[in-house]
């Protein structure tokens, strides 16, 4: 067992990570999705989109809306 355990952490050594440097990241990507959101909203509002379309914008608005109350919350989530 020793040495199943001295070659796996060998193989997947312990990396750092800083959380500043992840709260940085999550808030560059809501950023980027913030945009993307206002983008296919003009859209809907210029466009006539089908059917398929205004769904696809109307699950991506929800799930922004899900992502920035928990990132408010300060819960560590995987976002897109």
């Amino acid at each position: 067992m020793d040495m199943i355990l001295y070659y796996f952490k060998r193989s997947f050594p312990l990396k750092t990570v800083h959380v500043s440097d992840l709260n940085r990241n999550r808030l560059h990507r809501i950023k980027i999705s913030s945009k993307r959101k206002r983008l296919l909203n003009r859209l809907k509002k210029i466009l006539n989109l089908t059917r398929e379309t205004q769904d696809y914008i109307n699950t991506y608005q929800v799930i922004y809306k899900r992502v920035v109350n928990e990132a408010k919350r300060g819960i560590m989530i995987s976002m897109f």
